[in-house]
């Protein structure tokens, strides 16, 4: 509401669906199992995406020191530097854990898919492969043909020593 600035319908929302998605290891075991396997591949997924761009970051040296920026200048916001932050870990290592966690997530991603009895029937299957890769199919069609033309991103309000730029 206006009085507290708490977004009520989003609270309320993110209550209900919860709720409802507990109740569906009552109805079918199969279906819990699909819904955790979804949820676990969209988890590492998203974080795959995000160490192949900090990969690609790490190798094409995009990422500037501190010590490359003068202090006062503004950083790690659209249309500005890449700065690490004070937590990274540099050269070889960073490539590697990187590349360790580009490989892990996609063989746990692959293995989350998998059904888990055989033999494999349509009460066992795991569905969870149509439910990922649909859910990304339709988000990159939506992308594609709305999104990218109605979305105007984020209002940045940034501030040097006390001042509004």
């Amino acid at each position: 509401t206006e009085a507290t600035a708490v977004p009520i319908w989003s609270v309320v929302v993110s209550t209900i669906v919860p709720m409802l998605l507990a109740l569906i290891p009552i109805g079918s075991n199969v279906a819990f199992n699909d819904l955790c396997s979804m949820s676990l591949t969209g988890a590492y997924l998203s974080y795959f995406v995000v160490a192949v761009l900090l990969l690609w970051r790490r190798l094409t040296r995009s990422v500037l020191q501190r010590s490359e920026v003068a202090p006062d200048e503004i950083v790690n916001t659209i249309g500005t530097k890449l700065v690490w932050g004070p937590f990274h870990i540099p050269g070889i290592w960073g490539v590697l854990v990187n590349v360790f966690a580009i490989v892990y997530s996609l063989i746990i991603s692959f293995f989350s898919m998998w059904p888990t009895v055989t033999p494999v029937d349509v009460k066992s299957m795991n569905f969870a492969v149509v439910g990922s890769f649909g859910t990304i199919l339709l988000a990159i069609i939506y992308y594609v043909v709305r999104a990218r033309h109605v979305y105007t991103g984020p209002v940045i309000e940034t501030t040097v020593q006390g001042r509004m730029l």
